[in-house]
């Protein structure tokens, strides 16, 4: 277990481990585990890594999976190894001011012809359906995904007046999450501006809505970031929206 990181100011944890990759070098292995998230906001996740370093301190082969349910989910990565690999990183990551659990680890090697490994980077150079246009009402918004699956999209009461995304409260998990990931090489170095009409009905006194964007890195620990959050005391009337950005 990584306990919550309220007293860092960096608002993240880890635990690794760090293994010689020589005998794996040309290999494929798949690391599986257990997670789950005692959150506190919903900027807070846990997640699982997979580095490998190469000679020179280059990076080679990344994976990373992401929880932010209260309930044991059963995550796994496939990597094959860098013929060249030094090291094999595997880190347990909290970040924000949850807890992030880990049980149950395991790694095995498999024939390379059942690995499908994900992709480093998404494909997409910049995120897509923000307006929402696209996808079928009462489902997730085309483009986006639910954590947990949690979010549809609607007609009815948007600021648009055309269609909205709609987070909607979750029996288990105090955090229910609509998020979007794109390619970040072609942005490094640049600013730009993320904003959104936001409102919220809370069904108690910590109830909010927020928005939130962060940079993951390279190595796949995070970089920088940002949120900004709506509570019904802070509008006029429920149905009023605030723009945040």
């Amino acid at each position: 277990m990584v306990p919550d990181t309220l007293h860092n100011q960096d608002l993240l944890g880890s635990v690794t481990q760090r293994i010689i990759a020589q005998p794996y070098r040309g290999r494929t292995l798949r690391v599986s585990t257990w997670l789950r998230l005692d959150a506190r906001t919903a900027l807070d996740a846990a997640q699982i890594m997979i580095g490998v370093e190469s000679p020179n301190g280059r990076l080679g082969f990344t994976d990373e999976r992401r929880v932010q349910s209260s309930t044991w989910q059963h995550v796994e990565m496939i990597a094959r190894i860098d013929d060249d690999a030094n090291y094999i990183n595997i880190a347990l990551v909290a970040g924000g001011r949850g807890s992030a659990w880990m049980d149950g680890v395991s790694i095995e090697e498999i024939p390379p012809q059942v690995a499908v490994a994900r992709p480093l980077v998404p494909d997409s150079a910049w995120p897509v359906n923000l307006d929402f246009a696209e996808g079928a009402f009462g489902d997730v918004p085309a483009g986006w995904q639910a954590t947990p699956k949690s979010a549809e999209l609607r007609r009815d009461n948007c600021w648009s007046g055309a269609a909205c995304a709609v987070i909607l409260p979750h029996s288990t998990d105090p955090v229910s999450v609509l998020t979007q990931t794109f390619n970040g090489i072609p942005h490094r170095g640049k600013n730009f501006r993320l904003s959104a009409r936001l409102r919220a009905e809370p069904t108690g006194p910590d109830g909010s809505a927020e928005i939130y964007v962060h940079v993951i890195r390279s190595k796949g620990d995070l970089g920088f970031r940002s949120g900004r959050d709506v509570r019904e005391r802070e509008l006029d009337a429920v149905r009023d929206y605030r723009k945040d950005r």
